[in-house]
């Protein structure tokens, strides 16, 4: 019997954080499923090239590119089953199907590590998933790639007053920034290489985590205020094809992947940290008193947005925390 193939196509930078994922999952499930499916790894260039479909995906590695439309049509590919599995920002599944994801990007959502696990291995990150199943995706399991968001600047943060225009990739949410600090916001895709060569004289504030810092940022101010999520998701159309051992050995090598996934941005967090002195790089940690006044202002958002989220989904996700 010939191996079912599984294309997983990455389509985010910084690749290797979502190569390393991929090949992860694809090594878990070749243990437990020996010979059983073909697992190839592709950039989405490298997709477009070989099967010869869905052209617009070539603009997601294009960071000067309007990504939206090459989006869609990725998502649909999925549903369509051209390509089987993707590793999505919750921000990207938020806007194209479910707005509840928005809640993951809610400032101070997320205490630490502990909390964000028992979150997103539990019953509200599965009722997540699962409600993408009727739009033609499954959900399989959450990972960071690169943890909490921080802010960078080619010049110095000393305070949160010093951060008052700001790019951001968060593209629903993004307005918490403007609403808790008073900032203008500025919205990129990533902070690798853009067209503007952000961080700038023009906006010399960036909002990322460490490993989204191009070169140009030496100063950063620690503010840990948002975790960066994703989500492992696969066609529910190949789903369908699958018998229930192999539906079980996926998501079980899926969850295993964003565990992995997600221990090892915790320790990529921890070396950046070691590395940033010799590397010319200032990390400076938000005081007490700022940060008591950072999360007084971001509360703003809560009641701004309390209409989105329902299922008392906040408060359920509050308790959780350890």
């Amino acid at each position: 019997m010939q191996p079912k193939k599984i294309k997983w196509i990455i389509a985010h930078l910084p690749e290797y954080l979502f190569i390393r994922t991929a090949n992860a999952f694809k090594q878990e499930l070749e243990a437990k499923l020996p010979g059983q499916f073909e697992v190839e790894i592709l950039r989405a260039n490298e997709y477009v090239d070989k099967y010869n479909k869905h052209e617009s995906l070539r603009s997601l590695m294009d960071l000067s590119a309007d990504s939206k439309p090459a989006y869609k049509d990725f998502f649909h590919a999925i549903e369509q089953a051209d390509i089987e599995m993707g590793q999505f920002q919750v921000d990207q599944i938020a806007m194209n199907y479910n707005d509840q994801f928005n809640v993951f990007n809610m400032p101070f959502m997320f205490n630490n590590h502990d909390h964000v696990d028992s979150v997103v291995e539990g019953p509200i990150g599965k009722e997540l998933n699962d409600s993408l199943e009727s739009q033609g995706l499954k959900g399989l399991a959450y990972t960071y790639s690169g943890g909490f968001r921080v802010f960078g600047s080619h010049k110095p943060i000393d305070q949160l007053a010093d951060i008052k225009k700001v790019a951001t990739s968060r593209v629903v949410l993004g307005e918490t920034l403007k609403t808790a600090l008073g900032a203008e916001i500025t919205e990129q895709a990533s902070y690798l290489s853009t067209k503007e060569n952000l961080p700038n004289d023009e906006t010399p504030v960036v909002e990322a985590t460490y490993l989204r810092f191009n070169d140009k940022v030496k100063n950063i101010y620690k503010t840990n205020h948002s975790m960066f999520i994703t989500d492992i998701v696969i066609s529910k159309k190949f789903w369908n094809t699958l018998t229930v051992e192999q539906q079980q050995a996926i998501s079980e090598a899926a969850q295993s992947a964003g565990r992995t996934e997600r221990r090892w941005s915790v320790d990529d967090a921890d070396q950046f940290e070691v590395d940033a002195e010799q590397k010319g790089i200032t990390i400076k940690s938000i005081t007490p008193e700022e940060e008591t006044l950072f999360r007084k202002n971001a509360q703003r958002m809560y009641v701004k947005y309390h209409w989105m989220f329902k299922d008392n989904l906040i408060s359920r996700i509050k308790k959780l925390s350890k």
